[in-house]
């Protein structure tokens, strides 16, 4: 038995070390078809790979890895934004230090170790397991899923670590991305992983987080070779199922610009590249209007846009390889677009899959002009980015975009200033809502009839449709109904104490929106909005206010705000017979997933078919202090959709507009 015992022991540790064996066998050919297949995909022959390429000639796969780890050590001809020791580049503007901005989150970091990740930003850091689940979303919102896989948390991440030199944040990024490329394989399992627009994603900001954590001493030879098949598998996924329209295909483009600049040792750098100026040149001319603003009408894309071609452009030209790319003169279009749109406080309006943010968010479209200051000798873009003490400010304050159909108005360039931008232009699709004639009020510091944004993109299908429809915007409606996208632009004017703008729109079939807005002595609005055609039903005039309290008095038919502090805002129209003031349901969402009720209200009149045309006037008063006084005078016999005349009394003023269109005249007194 003694003997019999000892065997079975001995039986028992030969078959553990058969395990053993058999595991470390499996591990080496793992090792070996990953030194393989990355072998394949490098231009072995690029200067400085001579040692790689010998060792992979030769077989010794142990000594390819240490000579590539060598090789990347020492590399010093590629360029990128940021340096391995956290510097910036930012090649006198065409960069962006990516996201430094919202994502450089020490919270984020930390909770990344306990593997508790960030996915769509509005939503709380989720636990995604000690066995890390890539695959599951705490929300309907697909949204969710799809950006976990853009690693935001690994930004913030790579960020500590350049700060605090702690290991542990660099740990932490090499298991994680690892474990990643482990359990997300290219199929169609994994298809949440790999669409297009994530994977491009990563095509950049893998190149910041290879710059933040290459020195560390966790990226070793294992971790290097993983990293580069996996992201020259990126490149070729996205070189193949890249969009060949709207924003995506520009990301798509982005992404493969980084690739191919900042990896040139890639036999198919040169593709990518080729590919990206391809996407790009040609996009440009498709995507962006004459005017400079991007085809979908949102100004929060317009900027990621501009941002997708100038740093595609950037990270091309910091290393040499910009040849083929013929666009930079359009950029300086795009970003003057970006300043004639934006509100006093350097935030956007909120026109279509738009947002303005939180408080902190003051100054974002101005810090973003700023980058394109010295590229383009723009003293009007220095101005504004360093909040006038530098530069000169624009000379004008009225802007008409015709072609992209988004018009403003402002008393000046300050944040104190009074402002109105409007929008009613083509269909921009997808990040686009049926809006058309909508406009946002600013003054005096504060934001007074923001547009209600767009809330989410999916997971609450009611309430992303009530974002999108028409009735939800300052706008004409009939019967409570979507308008379409049919724009024309009609007659713009700046001279003196006035500028004014009229544009229409086919809202339905039998009904079509005619509006003016007249900026009356750099203080005031005044609106016109004119329904022409044989539709009947309830015509509405929307308006739409900041959260806050609202009085609304139904014999004079005004709205005033009554907020806290000495900013406020009155609504006062034109009253005619049969026009009710009624109170509507109003919501406005600063931040994806996070909405708050609002005041909202509408004039509404009955036309009959018979009606050639139905009319609303109204002044749209912002103010300090105490309310103004503000009386229409209008005969309307004499106010027509084509021509018309008002008179309009401000505190102890009054002003008198003629307008014809026929002749393009517009008179102020």
């Amino acid at each position: 038995m003694k003997n019999t015992g000892k065997t079975v022991l001995f039986s028992g540790s030969i078959l553990l070390m058969c395990f053993l064996f058999s595991a470390l066998n499996s591990i080496a050919v793992a090792s070996q078809k990953a030194v393989e297949n990355l072998g394949a995909q490098l231009d072995l022959s690029y200067p400085g790979l001579e040692k790689v390429k010998t060792a992979y000639d030769k077989g010794d796969f142990e000594l390819f890895g240490e000579e590539l780890l060598k090789y990347y050590s020492r590399r010093s001809n590629v360029k990128h934004p940021v340096g391995r020791d956290g510097s910036l580049n930012l090649g006198g503007g065409l960069m962006s230090a990516r996201f430094r901005g919202w994502a450089d989150n020490p919270e984020w970091a930390d909770l990344a170790l306990e593997h508790k990740f960030i996915g769509q930003k509005s939503y709380p850091p989720h636990f995604c397991g000690k066995d890390i689940n890539w695959s599951q979303s705490p929300v309907q919102d697909k949204e969710w899923l799809w950006q976990l896989h853009r690693m935001y948390w690994w930004e913030s991440m790579g960020l500590q670590y350049q700060r605090t030199k702690d290991s542990k944040y660099a740990a932490g990024y090499v298991f994680q991305l690892q474990d990643w490329i482990k359990k997300n394989p290219n199929d169609s399992d994994h298809a949440f992983a790999w669409r297009s627009l994530e994977a491009s994603s990563r095509l950049k900001s893998w190149t910041y987080h290879f710059q933040y954590f290459f020195d560390s001493g966790e990226f070793d030879e294992t971790v290097l070779i993983d990293f580069l098949n996996s992201y020259g598998e990126h490149a070729d996924y996205v070189t193949q199922n890249h969009r060949e329209t709207k924003n995506i295909a520009l990301i798509n483009a982005n992404g493969l610009s980084f690739a191919g600049s900042f990896f040139p040792e890639f036999k198919n750098s040169d593709k990518w590249l080729e590919k990206a100026a391809k996407i790009l040149n040609r996009e440009i001319r498709n995507q962006v209007y004459p005017d400079g603003f991007h085809i979908e009408l949102s100004p929060h894309y317009h900027v990621g846009t501009v941002d997708s071609f100038s740093s595609s452009y950037g990270i091309a030209y910091m290393n040499g390889r910009h040849g083929k790319f013929n666009f930079v003169d359009l950029l300086e279009k795009m970003a003057e677009a970006t300043m004639k749109t934006a509100m006093p406080d350097g935030r956007a309006a909120q026109f279509g899959d738009s947002w303005k943010g939180t408080e902190d968010a003051k100054g974002t479209l101005w810090r973003f002009l700023g980058r394109y200051a010295d590229l383009f000798d723009r003293d009007d873009f220095r101005y504004l980015a360093t909040g006038g003490s530098e530069g000169t400010a624009p000379a004008q304050t009225a802007f008409a975009l015709k072609k992209s159909g988004f018009y403003s108005f402002r008393s000046g360039w300050s944040e104190d200033d009074v402002c109105l931008v409007m929008k009613n232009g083509p269909d921009g699709g997808w990040h686009c809502q049926p809006d058309n004639g909508t406009f946002e009020v600013y003054a005096y510091g504060k934001h007074l009839m923001p547009d209600s944004g767009k809330y989410v993109y999916s997971g609450d299908e009611k309430w992303r449709d009530w974002f999108r429809k028409t009735s939800s915007h300052q706008t004409v409606t009939l019967n409570g109904e979507n308008s379409e996208y049919a724009p024309k632009f009609l007659m713009f004017e700046s001279s003196g104490n006035i500028d004014a703008v009229l544009v229409e729109n086919q809202s339905y079939e039998n009904l079509k929106h005619r509006r003016g807005v007249f900026f009356l002595n750099n203080e005031f609005f005044v609106v016109l909005d004119f329904a022409i055609g044989s539709a009947e039903g309830e015509v509405a005039c929307h308006y739409n206010f900041a959260p806050g309290r609202v009085l609304y008095d139904k014999l004079e038919l005004t709205a005033k705000t009554d907020y806290s502090g000495d900013v406020n805002l009155i609504v006062k129209p034109f009253a005619q017979q049969g026009m009710n003031l009624e109170r509507r349901e109003g919501y406005v969402s600063y931040v994806y997933g996070e909405k708050q009720p609002r005041e909202a209200c509408a004039y509404t009149l009955e036309k009959q078919s018979c009606d050639d045309f139905v009319f609303f006037a109204a002044a749209v008063v912002p103010y300090k202090g105490s309310s103004p006084e503000v009386d229409f005078n209008i005969n309307a016999s004499s106010l027509e959709p084509d021509k018309g005349k008002f008179q309009i009394k401000y505190k102890s003023d009054i002003f008198e507009v003629y307008y014809n269109l026929e002749d393009k005249i517009i008179c102020f007194n």
